[in-house]
């Protein structure tokens, strides 16, 4: 039976879904039906037997690259080692961007999943030790985990984690911003990573762009209904759901935050952003110029040298 040998396992809110799109159309390439099976991490997702997952395959035909883009995966360590149990030479995609702005779009897909109830970012943000505490949670919120801004996008921390499992040549890294910028190059960049031919793409039409929903209560209705069948272990492939959620959106442009919670966001990221420039060799200073001043990021930089080299 056909598996998956590749997968774009995170982070969310960082162009998986854009990315994913490109890559199913590629004649080399299979991406699963859904995108995000969560199979190696089923509390967000159907439960589903392993035949069940290898099926979602089975229309790959002679497909080099089967792709599983579960963004849920990144964040998980059971899920991490699972995969690379079940195929030990399989590759790994990671998309990152900012942190900063990571937190504020992870915020806006949680008001639009009907999971956050705290629509400033500011109130979200300081409500975060209560909810560690299993406090302030929303009763429509499945995962409380989610809400805990900080730990979805300490993303320098999820990907040393990733290499603690996995040799390097199989990880490649791509930022959002690379996408913005200049995409086919980066996209070019993509398909070398898995040695497959350039299929002379050059539109890049974005997916998964920044929402809100029409309605709250259809938002909650449709959040209720997913976590019934995630519950009742129910596997569907009408997709209705999905078409509902998507018949509530309207595309927005997202709110600024203040200056002084970029900066505090910053400040706590810094770490994380160093992290992801000493693994990936990455120039990334410019992230730590949102918020936190270019002198005090290059001192956190300097700190932290000694404890990596040694």
């Amino acid at each position: 039976m056909t598996r998956p040998n590749t997968f774009l396992l995170g982070a969310p809110k960082c162009g998986t879904t854009s990315l994913a799109a490109w890559l199913a159309e590629h004649p080399d390439i299979f991406v699963s039906v859904p995108k995000e099976p969560a199979y190696f991490c089923p509390r967000y997702g159907a439960h589903m037997s392993e035949a069940g997952y290898l099926g979602l395959f089975s229309r790959a035909g002679d497909a080099a690259i089967r792709i599983d883009a579960s963004t849920q995966y990144l964040r998980s360590p059971e899920a991490l080692r699972a995969i690379n149990t079940f195929d030990p030479e399989a590759r790994f995609i990671i998309m990152a961007r900012n942190p900063v702005d990571m937190v504020a779009a992870w915020h806006e897909q949680m008001i639009f999943n009907a999971a956050e109830d705290l629509t400033d970012l500011r109130d979200a943000w300081d409500a975060m030790p209560a909810r560690r505490r299993g406090e302030r949670i929303p009763p429509n919120c499945a995962f409380p985990e989610n809400l805990d801004y900080r730990a979805v996008c300490a993303l320098g921390t999820q990907v040393r984690r990733l290499l603690t499992l996995v040799s390097s040549e199989r990880v490649a890294l791509f930022l959002l911003d690379d996408f913005k910028e200049a995409a086919r190059t980066a996209y070019r960049e993509v398909l070398s990573f898995l040695d497959l031919p350039d299929d002379g793409r050059t539109k890049f039409p974005v997916a998964n762009a920044s929402k809100a929903p029409r309605s709250i209560i259809a938002a909650r209705v449709i959040s209720g209904l997913g976590a019934l069948k995630r519950r009742t272990g129910i596997a569907s492939s009408t997709g209705l759901l999905s078409r509902a959620s998507m018949a509530n959106r309207i595309e927005r442009q997202r709110k600024p935050s203040s200056d002084e919670l970029i900066r505090e966001m910053a400040e706590t990221f810094a770490e994380e952003v160093m992290l992801l420039e000493q693994t990936f060799a990455r120039d990334l200073s410019g992230w730590g110029k949102t918020g936190v001043s270019p002198d005090r990021y290059a001192e956190r930089r300097v700190e932290q040298a000694p404890r990596d080299a040694g």
